[in-house]
């Protein structure tokens, strides 16, 4: 099957003929200032050996910017003669503007040169609403004896002109005998677009009916009419691009996923060198898509993104912004930031900062900080979201700039402005302010967790007074967790793990109670927090705490593994041994048999070491330990041992292994049954008979076949 996609700028074919490959050098290459992005784009306009659509997207590019330099650079583009080409180009940018006054003359006086300057400048000379002037002179062209190219263009421009004035000179085109059908249909068509009445068709009756009818209104009533019906129409137009631009979208997705790596690749670059920006931003769309999905983007196509981060439409910027965030191209950065600096569009500035962000790269910072004084709301929400990113290792790495940072941010809060009272802003402000880490912001967070702010405010406040690291506001926070929002008390609770000191232990236990806190996920924070104390209290604290914690194992191991490592770090061996006995007994119940056999058997070694007699309650602890743990070697080996120390082990150690064969057998654990029991049987000296016997003695475990009946295990039959 052969599919054809036709779009402006493109065509492409599927499994017929091969695709060349597009030049893979981009046209528009970044450049690392604004100025020399000028530069170049001042060499591409005024290159007359370049493709007419690239020194078009030039002199877009430069009247997106601006500033006097790029104004002038335009101007004197447009009035040389010398140099069609570049005029027609800088018309052409010049369209859906409203250009600056001295561009008015330099226009008109294009129009007859040639048709397509002819209707460049005189759309674009469309721009100038409201300019009677303009108007009188379009008349002139349009009801003057001249060319009749250059009467349609100028025909087709009072068309764009929503003004009583526009109208009249177009149905006075109507009324004229003698015009010619060319300037009749002409003139029709640009009353439709003028008033959005596109149902008369080509009936000049119906237009001078229509006027007779509107000509009783008075100048607002008649502004008035032609706005709702343009709007109208604009809506049933806006549908049509829609579905359009929809059936265009499934269009290239399917064809670019039937495509193989290499045809994808050149498949994409015909879409990012299209001359529709539609087209371009579905490429850079595509991109952003294969990269979401894990695919790889070939060199070639990675740099033509690059040079479309300045491109003339801010759709395509965002376009391309969104699919440098999912490259994380380092490489980007230059380009990014050089556009960034001459941006006008808000939206854009939005995505770049979050794509510099993504990027991560410090370069960024400088531009970040400098769209906090952004006239845009949201740019400034988004360019301190960004700068929160930076903030984790600014301070580290740049402890000035972040007090730089954090102290601009502060007084965007301070700044008496409508947007500073705004609680989403104020949130995200904040939030920045909280990621620099500066002490000097701490009594201003401080102010910030009171009532009378957002919780969201609060919240974000809570986290930069625990960034501080400091113990001077633990008094404070701890009585956040009195307040009756979760997120509040949960943030205490966090910030609590880095100001909290020994001392707060007291008041911080009685919060582990569900009755005085509900919240789990509160009281794990809570605990978190207490557990951050273990490492500054004494043993004899910690004995004390730990047995605060006699109902729960998994908080009590942790208090019992931090005394026994302070002991050993104290060098104090005999209260060592107890509190290793204490903590084996802890990992049994929380079934880690592993972490008891060695906590039981580092005291056993210290009792035996320093000549003590070794109580039965430690060696049947380890037993235990030993056999919960499937050790059965070491358990009868340690068994034996014992028993060859003391016979009267015999009574305390030949239950238990006795026991534990019963308990395998019942549990249908026929191999390490017999592991077990052959383990004893090497025990030297032996396990007495009295114990060994139920062992052999015992019926093995049944287990039901696959056709249902009942019958020993093959292992038992042995």
């Amino acid at each position: 099957m052969t599919i054809f996609l036709a779009a402006p700028g493109l065509l492409l074919a599927q499994d017929s003929v091969p695709l060349a490959p597009a030049s893979t050098q981009p046209v528009f290459p970044p450049t690392t200032s604004a100025q020399a992005d000028v530069e170049q784009l001042s060499r591409i306009l005024s290159d007359a050996g370049a493709r007419q659509e690239d020194r078009d997207e030039a002199a877009r590019r430069l009247e997106d910017r601006q500033t006097p330099q790029t104004r002038k650079i335009l101007l004197d583009t447009l009035i040389s003669a010398a140099d069609p080409g570049g005029q027609l180009a800088v018309a052409r940018a010049l369209i859906g503007r409203r250009p600056e006054e001295d561009f008015r003359d330099p226009l008109f006086a294009l129009i007859g040169r040639s048709r397509q300057q002819s209707d460049a400048a005189t759309m674009a000379l469309a721009g100038y609403k409201g300019d009677a002037e303009v108007i009188r002179r379009l008349t002139d062209l349009a009801q003057a004896s001249g060319p009749e190219a250059v009467r349609l263009a100028a025909i087709r421009a009072l068309g764009m002109f929503t003004e009583r004035r526009a109208a009249a000179a177009l149905i006075s085109l109507l009324e004229t005998a003698g015009e010619s059908d060319a300037i009749h249909s002409a003139a029709m068509d640009a009353l439709v677009y003028l008033t959005g009445l596109d149902d008369f068709g080509g009936s000049s009756y119906r237009w001078r009916q229509w006027w007779q009818t509107s000509q009783a209104l008075d100048e607002a009533a008649w502004n008035q009419q032609v706005l709702e019906d343009r709007a109208a129409r604009l809506d049933r137009l806006q549908q049509r691009y829609q579905l359009l631009a929809d059936e265009l979208d499934a269009l290239i997705g399917q064809q670019y996923q039937l495509a193989d790596p290499e045809r994808r690749a050149i498949l994409a670059m015909r879409l990012l060198r299209s001359s529709s920006p539609t087209v371009r931003a579905q490429g850079a769309m595509r991109l952003y898509a294969d990269m979401v999905q894990g695919s790889r983007i070939v060199p070639m196509v990675q740099q033509q993104v690059r040079s479309m981060i300045g491109d003339s439409d801010p759709g395509v910027r965002i376009a391309v912004a969104q699919a440098l965030f999912a490259m994380v191209d380092t490489a980007a950065v230059d380009g990014l930031l050089t556009q960034l600096d001459q941006e006008n569009d808000p939206q854009v500035k939005m995505e770049f900062a979050r794509t510099l962000a993504k990027i991560g790269e410090p370069r960024a910072i400088g531009a970040l900080e400098h769209l906090l004084d952004d006239p845009s709301l949201r740019v400034v929400e988004v360019a301190a979201d960004a700068l929160k990113d930076f903030g984790r290792n600014l301070r580290q790495n740049n402890p000035q700039l972040a007090t730089e940072i954090a102290l601009h941010l502060a007084q965007l809060l301070d700044s008496g402005t409508q947007r500073s009272a705004s609680p989403r802003f104020r949130e995200v402000v904040v939030n920045a302010m909280a990621a620099m880490r500066e002490p000097q912001l701490g009594q201003t967070f401080l102010k910030l967790i009171r009532p009378g702010e957002s919780v969201g405010v609060r919240k974000a406040a809570l986290r930069g007074i625990a960034g501080l690291r400091d113990r001077n506001f633990a008094a404070t926070i701890l009585a956040q967790l009195d307040d009756p929002d979760d997120g509040i008390r949960g943030e205490a609770a966090a910030a609590l793990q880095y100001t909290a000191s020994p001392v707060d232990a007291v008041n911080l236990l009685p919060r582990l109670d569900p009755q005085v806190e509900p919240n789990e996920s509160i009281r794990n924070a809570i605990w978190r927090a207490m557990e951050s104390l273990l490492p500054e209290m004494t043993p004899d604290q910690l004995k004390n705490l730990a047995d605060r914690f006699a109902e729960n194992a998994a908080r009590r191991v942790s208090i019992q593994e931090k005394r026994r490592d302070l002991l050993i770090k104290a060098n104090q061996p005999e209260d060592l041994a107890f509190a290793r006995q204490d903590l084996g007994n802890t990992y049994m119940e929380l079934n880690q048999p592993e972490k008891a056999v060695t906590e039981f058997s580092a005291a056993l070694e210290y009792w035996r070491a320093h000549g003590q007699v070794v109580a039965n309650q430690l060696i049947s602890q380890l037993l235990a330990a030993h056999l919960k743990a499937a050790h059965y070697t070491e358990a009868t080996v340690f068994a034996a041992e014992m028993i060859a120390d003391n016979p009267g082990a015999q009574e305390v150690l030949g239950p238990m292994i006795r026991d534990e064969v019963e308990r395998l057998k019942q549990a249908g654990q026929t191999d390490a049954v017999q592991a077990l029991i052959a383990a004893v049987k090497k025990m030297d000296p032996p396990l007495a008979s009295r114990f060994t016997a139920p062992m052999e003695a015992s019926p093995a475990p049944t287990t039901q076949d696959s056709a249902g009946t009942s019958g020993t295990t093959a292992a038992s039959q042995k």
